[in-house]
């Protein structure tokens, strides 16, 4: 949740928000950062099944 919500519905500073959300691990960036490299991992993988089964059937 960002800081400036956490902020408003708790009824703190943003400053004390910000400082809960890093100290959560709350990094809004580095979520983003992971959340495309795994999505890139599993585009990856899903290509590389189809060419298997592709390969498969060629073959077979």
């Amino acid at each position: 949740m960002p800081a400036s919500i956490l902020a408003r519905t708790l009824g703190i500073h943003i400053t004390v928000a910000v400082k809960w959300q890093r100290a959560a691990a709350g990094d809004r960036g580095a979520y983003a950062a992971e959340s495309s490299r795994r999505a890139g991992r599993h585009a990856r993988e899903i290509e590389s099944a189809k060419a298997g089964e592709a390969s498969k059937r060629r073959s077979g």
